[in-house]
């Protein structure tokens, strides 16, 4: 990503913190971008735990940063990073305190992992910290699949004709130029034949106008991804009701390995992130996630 400069991890030593990890890394190397570490003890309880044990609540917190920094150390030990990073260890509410870091430090792009189903009673695939930070982050937020070691080969990148989407084709071509990606645009879209029986009931069986309609807008797709022809690249609708299920279904069905989209958009796309629905979509996200935000 040629304009991101500076990278934070925000890391909970899971594997899907480790996956992030080495995809940040491969951008420090290809592109010179600047990578940050960061790791908040959360404080929730910590007064009672400090009760007791009998000591300050300086004195416990202290010790839990101390035992953070040693396991830091263990698990880039592990991962096999011989680097040396920016590392932050704090204390605090972990969203408040990722958050301000990204705003106080100029961060470009905050990386996470997702929690794969490694952890027993694990809801879903992003995690829970995770979903809010997607939510609330104020720059970009590259979303790591735990088995996204490598290059992503194939990049989905999901329009909706709004502001934003200009934002998510411009991230998507720059992705893929680097990673030398298949990129696939994708339009879902819930056919007009199919909610309003009651204005047009013939056109459900009318299969020429379906065909032209289809047509059009997959011309209108082409014309507003347009793309270099040097980026192997292809279009795809999506007939689906549900925006979010329609490219969650449509990644896992091409073994996509990243998924590009925005956060808000005048269709169902913003979706994404509000509702029993998205929260559906976001448990079985099937890939590793770039969340394009508004642009100012």
């Amino acid at each position: 990503m040629k304009d991101v400069k500076k990278i934070l991890l925000a890391t909970d030593f899971s594997s899907g913190a480790t996956a992030a990890l080495k995809q940040g890394i491969r951008m420090c190397e290809r592109d010179g971008t600047q990578l940050e570490l960061l790791h908040v003890v959360d404080s929730h309880g910590m007064v009672d735990l400090a009760d007791a044990l009998h000591q300050s609540v300086e004195e416990t917190t202290r010790h839990f940063e101390e035992d953070a920094g040693t396991q830091l150390n263990q698990w880039l030990k592990n991962a096999g990073v011989e680097q040396s990073f920016p590392v932050s260890i704090v204390s605090g509410q972990p969203l408040d305190r990722i958050l301000n870091h990204i705003r106080e430090n100029e961060i470009d792009l905050l990386l996470l992992g997702l929690t794969g189903q490694e952890h027993e009673g694990a809801k879903d695939a992003v995690g829970v910290m995770a979903n809010k930070l997607i939510r609330v982050s104020p720059v970009r937020v590259l979303a790591v699949n735990p088995k996204q070691t490598e290059d992503f080969s194939h990049v989905v990148a999901c329009v909706d004709f709004s502001k934003n989407s200009r934002e998510v084709v411009r991230q998507a071509i720059l992705v893929a130029e680097l990673e030398k990606s298949h990129l696939s645009f994708i339009h879902v879209f819930n056919p007009p034949w199919h909610r309003l029986h009651y204005r047009a009931p013939a056109t459900g069986s009318d299969v020429a106008f379906q065909k032209r309609f289809e047509t059009a807008l997959t011309q209108k797709l082409t014309d507003f991804a347009s793309i270099p022809e040097s980026i192997e690249h292809d279009y795809h609708l999506v007939d689906a009701s549900n925006c979010g299920y329609g490219i969650a279904e449509f990644a896992r069905s091409r073994g996509a390995d990243l998924i590009v989209m925005g956060t808000k958009g005048k269709s169902n796309l913003h979706y994404m992130f509000a509702g029993s629905t998205a929260e559906r979509v976001l448990r079985e996200l099937p890939c590793s996630a770039l969340v394009v935000k508004p642009v100012a």
